[in-house]
């Protein structure tokens, strides 16, 4: 990390968020044997994805999707948000879908940018947010979470 930024100091604008990146990181190293109750569903196929779906119209749950890649920064800096949030939101859906695991669904919701959370409510997308916005996605949740 130190060496990344003694090698590129004309970047100010890239600093902080490289050290905000880093300090997230470390973090979750840190933490990284405390065990979460959050129950985030990672799919693993379009199949299991659809089923999922199709379940959610009989609900009346809220379901917040996360399209995230294994490469993307704001995407595993978000990861803890995601855990606290499906801790504090029990009746939550919290499904995690890799853009380069399920390209097709990634496709099918017109994801272009990572992270992209979709909120989906009786099988049907209710709103979107593109980007690492924590405050933002959780006054969604909260704004939907008990919609009809």
């Amino acid at each position: 990390m130190e060496l990344y930024i003694k090698a590129f100091p004309n970047i100010p604008k890239i600093q902080p968020k490289v050290t905000s990146f880093h300090r997230a990181t470390t973090k979750r190293k840190r933490m990284g044997n405390k065990a979460s109750t959050a129950k985030i569903i990672e799919m693993q196929s379009a199949s299991q994805w659809r089923a999922q779906l199709e379940a959610s119209k009989q609900s009346n749950k809220l379901l917040v999707v996360d399209f995230s890649a294994t490469w993307c920064g704001p995407c595993k800096w978000m990861e803890p948000v995601i855990e606290e949030y499906a801790n504090l939101y029990a009746d939550v859906e919290f499904i995690k879908i890799d853009v380069d695991t399920l390209e097709d669904v990634a496709r099918q919701f017109k994801v272009e940018a990572m992270p992209t959370f979709v909120l989906v409510k009786k099988g049907k997308e209710i709103c979107r947010l593109v980007g690492a916005k924590k405050t933002e996605l959780q006054k969604l949740i909260e704004k939907h979470r008990f919609d009809n």
